[in-house]
């Protein structure tokens, strides 16, 4: 928090970016993203990339570096030299929840700069099409009548579906292994091919295959119901206590130490990419994720206030950092 301010008092006693940003970028860029090819962070980076590519002429070369529930990619930013020309497009696993679960080898709060929230989108329990279940009450039965027999498929351990799925089973006391695998694409790859039967994912990233009929949808992770799916019911609805879940977000992030002009040029040029008419659209329409955009200080304050959130349900699920 201190410094965010930092970068705000500095722009305030300058009048303005000074000659360094004005002359950023002088090369070009890398955005990490922390997970394979074809998820929603992978596209999301992608369509910002584009953007800053064609503003700055610069390339802005998008960088997969997957593993460790999104750890490997963003401590390769967190280690990275702060000039802002390395940057990573995350989600709030590494930023928020792998420590619950995994060793961390950087502190997303003294190691990154954060530059803004990037997009976010609700989570779906999903079942394979062949079990025979097709509503949350026949599914909490289902599985409450065949203790250890279901797994559920998460994007990785200590992500955000990884937490709902042990949460679920914390509230309901069923029984379900966690099969973690490394990003979205392929936990859905063996859902729909009935490998694993059940398994928290991005709803956007299952929807076509719920279309086809490979895959069900029985809720969504929330507080409120998904502008993005209004008709479709919040897990809330039939296991009190589901609130306040994580859900998936992503966020784009520099180096500490990155200087602070180049910092508020960063989320300027950003925030204009996120807030093009056709990035929404295609971002809603493939992915059903909303972009956000805000200040470096809006990030800063949600992975604070999400921290909170899941120390407590850390604690009520016996998990211990």
């Amino acid at each position: 928090m201190k410094r965010v301010v930092f970068v705000a008092a500095c722009l305030m006693l300058t009048g303005g970016p000074v000659a360094i940003a004005q002359e950023f970028p002088a090369r070009n860029l890398t955005m990490i993203v922390p997970y394979p090819p074809g998820g929603v962070a992978d596209m999301v980076a992608r369509e910002v990339a584009d953007r800053l590519a064609k503003k700055y002429s610069r390339s802005v070369v998008v960088d997969n570096r997957a593993g460790a529930s999104g750890n490997i990619g963003t401590e390769f930013v967190a280690r990275a030299k702060p000039d802002g020309y390395t940057l990573v497009l995350t989600t709030n696993a590494p930023l928020v929840l792998n420590k619950y679960f995994i060793s961390m080898p950087f502190d997303p709060f003294k190691d990154l700069q954060p530059i803004a929230i990037a997009s976010e989108g609700p989570t779906a329990l999903v079942v394979a099409a062949n079990l025979p279940v097709k509503t949350l009450p026949e599914f909490l039965a289902y599985a409450k009548a065949n203790p250890g027999k279901l797994s559920y498929a998460s994007s990785g351990v200590g992500s955000p579906h990884h937490f709902d799925g042990e949460y679920l089973k914390d509230l309901t006391g069923i029984d379900m292994a966690h099969v973690p695998y490394r990003g979205a694409t392929p936990a859905v790859n063996d859902l729909i091919a009935g490998q694993v039967p059940v398994g928290f994912i991005t709803y956007g990233t299952i929807l076509p295959f719920v279309n086809e009929g490979k895959a069900k949808v029985l809720g969504l992770v929330g507080d409120t119901r998904s502008s993005l799916a209004p008709d479709v019911p919040l897990i809330r609805d039939h296991v009190p206590g589901f609130v306040s879940a994580p859900n998936g977000w992503h966020a784009i992030l520099a180096p500490a130490g990155t200087p602070p002009d180049i910092v508020a040029k960063l989320n300027k040029d950003i925030n204009e990419a996120l807030s093009d008419p056709e990035m929404k659209k295609r971002i809603a329409e493939i992915h059903y994720y909303e972009t956000v955009g805000g200040t470096p200080q809006d990030l800063v304050d949600k992975m604070r206030k999400e921290t909170e959130i899941s120390d407590r349900l850390a604690e009520k699920m016996g998990i211990k950092k």
